[in-house]
């Protein structure tokens, strides 16, 4: 069966490791890569449209704030870049500023998720998405 893969840009330490246990939990064979910081992520999206890396997610989920680069940065370059556009990518914030979400499903995000304060809440949402993108595991 071929990878599933989601990458993962978002500079709060305690959801990037709240992210890999959910979603690892669901799916042990998941592969997932982070991003801390906008411009890291910026960087690496830039080398995956010419080529020149080799992890193509299946679906990329931002924050954002993050440093150097904001969330609707890499995304108006997702949804500009020929061979990314198509990925599916979806904003996971605190945001739920509506103007936020606006500007977000603007600029091509296909779904906007605030991210909840409860961990059942939280692992409920990212157990939602994953089965949204890849089916329930097997």
């Amino acid at each position: 069966m071929a990878s599933k893969r989601i990458l993962v840009v978002e500079d709060n330490l305690g959801d990037q490791l709240l992210i890999e246990e959910i979603f690892n939990g669901r799916d042990p064979d998941l592969e997932l890569l982070f991003f801390a910081d906008g411009q890291e992520a910026l960087s690496y999206l830039e080398s995956l449209e010419r080529g020149e890396a080799d992890f193509m997610a299946d679906l990329i989920t931002l924050d954002i704030n993050l440093p150097k680069v904001d969330g609707f940065g890499l995304l108006a370059f997702i949804k500009n870049a020929q061979r990314l556009k198509s990925i599916p990518v979806v904003i996971f914030s605190t945001s739920s500023y509506y103007l936020d979400k606006r500007k977000a499903l603007e600029l091509g995000a296909d779904a906007f998720i605030t991210k909840p304060s409860s961990f059942s809440d939280y692992r409920a949402v990212l157990h939602d998405l994953y089965e949204s993108k890849f089916g329930a595991p097997s």
